[in-house]
């Protein structure tokens, strides 16, 4: 069970120096007692009072033929009883776009990282989507790398792995699609390969990978029904 107290504050603000200038923030303040911060399903750790902060920004230009933003969001609980581990997290979106109705690219960095009692993960992501339209028929492809780190507590060590999963990852993803009016129907490819940094895990299994993955799908979409 828990018990919060929340409290926050959030502000915009747009530049009168670009009429698509837009900026945006909040913060949001917590405090409580949590009965059973860590979820245990014995007597575990007793309870504990805390404290948190959720905070969150955005930010972004728009003109004519690109635009460029960053989102961005942390959030914190820190607890009284010093046997509780505090949860961390946060997250970086760097996003840019060039280009039209007929073609452009689209450029996505994600950092990511979390810590808490049972989980602790780091991402980095770098994706790159294009497309064009000769037409009704429209070609896109996206490009995306990856590297993460992945460590979660597990029943056989009663804990966390010895050694985070540390893996690099490659996808591409082409497709095609007919777009008429207001429905759009096509197909696309999922193409990956994930290698590790060590070959064999904790549990001696290896995890190397390779995936495809092909899809189909519609879309229709107006005013009142999508």
């Amino acid at each position: 069970m828990r018990i919060a107290v929340c409290a926050g504050v959030i502000a915009a603000n747009t530049s009168s120096v670009h009429a698509e200038d837009d900026f945006i923030a909040s913060l949001r303040l917590r405090g409580g007692y949590d009965t059973n911060p860590q979820f245990s399903n014995g007597t575990g750790i007793g309870g504990s009072a805390f404290i948190g902060t959720d905070t969150a920004l955005a930010a972004g230009t728009k003109e004519k033929d690109y635009s460029y933003g960053v989102a961005a969001e942390a959030s914190t609980t820190q607890y009284a009883n010093p046997l509780a581990v505090p949860a961390l997290s946060g997250k970086v979106i760097l996003r840019g776009t060039y280009g039209g109705d007929d073609a452009n690219i689209a450029a996505t960095t994600t950092i990511a990282d979390t810590n808490t009692y049972n989980l602790r993960s780091s991402d980095l992501v770098q994706s790159i989507k294009g497309e064009a339209k000769f037409g009704s028929i429209k070609i896109f492809t996206t490009v995306e790398g990856a590297r993460s780190s992945l460590n979660q507590t597990n029943a056989i060590f009663q804990d966390f792995l010895p050694n985070p999963q540390v893996y690099l990852r490659g996808t591409l993803i082409p497709g095609i699609a007919y777009v008429r009016d207001r429905f759009e129907i096509g197909a696309s490819v999922n193409l990956s390969v994930r290698r590790y940094q060590k070959e064999l895990d904790d549990f001696g299994y290896r995890r190397d990978n390779e995936r495809v993955q092909p899809f189909l799908f519609a879309k229709y979409q107006d005013k009142d029904i999508a």
